[in-house]
């Protein structure tokens, strides 16, 4: 047997445990230059996608790649992005990340991070016509702009799956948005929002995913938000 053909007929298991062991900007290059990794490389490059600090030239090139190759965007599970001011995010940027994340259609897990405006007052980065017609249903969410209330009634209607809620800037919560959450585990809330109705039953803490936010946790302080280091109490 040649070469070029034993390299044809490398188990699969191989090339995912060499896939396994390279960081992001190796996998990226191994899309561009292996056939034989390239799909390992590609599941595992945009099965999870940190956006976060990266630009908006990131995001762009992220949504133009899923945008031309919607098989990339179905292998998307988490996704964390970090958006300007909506009033300085360029219209057609915004039409592009809400097209992005319409095919992100087996997202679980989103992050949505805004950057801090004057006075360290935090800004909403995305506008609601850009979530409404997500079809994902997510586990874990984590929205730290002040004013989310505003823009996503029509998103969380569809969102009755999500397990682990972060909102640890919002000044106050839709009426309708305690019944739209039933299956909620671990919330982060300001104080001056969370109430003993969103109090999480301890029996339930255990289950909250390490490092989304801490098991049960109704923040005072939003400073003190951190990814946990053991399940404790609130």
């Amino acid at each position: 047997m040649t070469g070029g053909m034993a390299l044809l007929t490398v188990p699969p298991e191989i090339c995912a445990a060499i896939c396994i062991e390279v960081d992001q900007s190796g996998l990226a290059l191994l899309c561009r230059t292996s056939r034989l990794l390239l799909g390992e490389a590609q599941r595992i490059l945009y099965h999870s996608v940190d956006l976060r600090g990266r630009g908006m030239d990131a995001v762009r090139s992220w949504t133009l790649t899923v945008t031309r190759r919607s098989h990339l965007a179905e292998r998307v599970h988490a996704l964390a992005l970090q958006l300007p001011d909506i009033s300085t995010l360029d219209t057609s940027d915004s039409v592009k990340i809400g097209r992005a994340l319409r095919l992100c259609v087996n997202l679980k897990e989103l992050r949505l991070l805004s950057e801090f405006a004057q006075y360290q007052r935090r800004v909403d980065g995305i506008h609601s016509w850009m979530m409404s017609e997500c079809p994902f249903r997510l586990h874990n969410i984590e929205i730290d702009s002040e004013s989310q209330n505003r823009w996503n009634a029509p998103f969380w209607k569809n969102q009755t799956e999500i397990r682990v809620l972060s909102m640890p800037y919002c000044r106050r919560l839709p009426a309708f948005f305690e019944n739209q959450v039933p299956k909620v585990i671990a919330l982060g809330l300001p104080l001056s929002v969370g109430s003993t109705r969103w109090q999480i039953p301890a029996a339930s803490r255990d289950k909250a995913p390490q490092g989304f936010l801490p098991s049960g946790a109704i923040f005072s302080d939003p400073d003190d938000f951190e990814p946990p280091r053991g399940v404790g109490p609130p």
